[in-house]
């Protein structure tokens, strides 16, 4: 941190990868051991915790934490983590574990926070997988059921809403309110996020193909645009009313929001 400059965190995303070890594409050792090196690299880069983020499997969320877990017994330095599973439209986990049973077995290995990820346009859905569209009642109902149930704080890890820039911009002032709501009430919500940061070309082009301009969905703070072949990113007013909301709801002594590549994110509390 520069001098005179307000102190700043840095969190460090451990992702899913594409290795399931459920469906044998990777042994478990295999995977935990090559987490344990990838954390270490996190811890020697400063990081102030980990985020084992969009886990779909199981045996990998577990493979991931464990290895955090060696990793910082190896360096002798302990940080936060946070812990946070993929449900989908069917409920449960990509590979049919139900959330309940992830969650139960997720709190076993001890996480210090709960991810929490919604999205107001496709998080709440029927049985039968329509999506239901929500605000932010839902995110609240969502954000008190963990904190009650598993007992730790809680970290809004991923939201954003597709859409133009003053309905992007609602969903970011009413979802920082009912944070700062939540947060007056006793409910330990440590940390948000919005993700992305940038127009998201979605994941159908990625398995797809074909033109991009049929896969941009604005959910960034930034928009992005074709000029001439190139795609260049332009920031909208939603970047300064990042900072001053989340700026607002953290007290002034700490951690300021940290802008990371892809992802903006707010830590209010962490280390309480």
């Amino acid at each position: 941190v520069a001098p005179g400059a307000r102190p700043a965190v840095g969190l460090g995303a451990v992702g899913p990868g594409r290795k399931r070890p459920r469906l044998g594409h990777a042994p478990y050792t295999a995977l935990r051991d090559a987490y344990v090196a990838e954390c270490r690299g996190l811890l020697a880069g400063g990081v102030d915790a980990i985020i084992v983020e969009t886990c779909q499997d199981l045996l990998q969320a577990k493979a991931a934490i464990i290895g955090a877990h060696h990793a910082m017994a190896a360096d002798g330095r302990q940080v936060p983590i946070v812990a946070q599973v993929t449900v989908e439209t069917t409920g449960t986990m990509l590979l049919g574990t139900e959330i309940g049973a992830a969650l139960a077995a997720l709190d076993a290995m001890r996480p210090d926070v709960v991810g929490v990820n919604f999205y107001p346009q496709m998080t709440i859905r029927t049985a039968d997988g329509v999506a239901v569209p929500g605000w932010t009642d839902d995110l609240a109902e969502l954000l008190r059921a963990f904190a009650d149930r598993y007992g730790r704080p809680v970290f809004v890890t991923e939201t954003s809403v597709d859409g133009d820039v003053d309905r992007r911009g609602a969903w970011l002032r009413d979802s920082l309110a009912t944070v700062a709501r939540l947060r007056s009430e006793g409910v330990d919500v440590v940390g948000y996020t919005w993700w992305p940061l940038f127009t998201l070309i979605d994941w159908d082009w990625w398995r797809d193909g074909g033109p991009v301009g049929a896969c941009v969905r604005h959910m960034g703070l930034y928009d992005a645009a074709a000029d001439g072949g190139v795609w260049r990113r332009e920031p909208t007013p939603l970047v300064a009313a990042f900072r001053e909301l989340t700026e607002a709801i953290a007290p002034r002594r700490r951690p300021r929001p940290a802008v990371f590549p892809s992802t903006a994110t707010a830590v209010v509390n962490l280390g309480d």
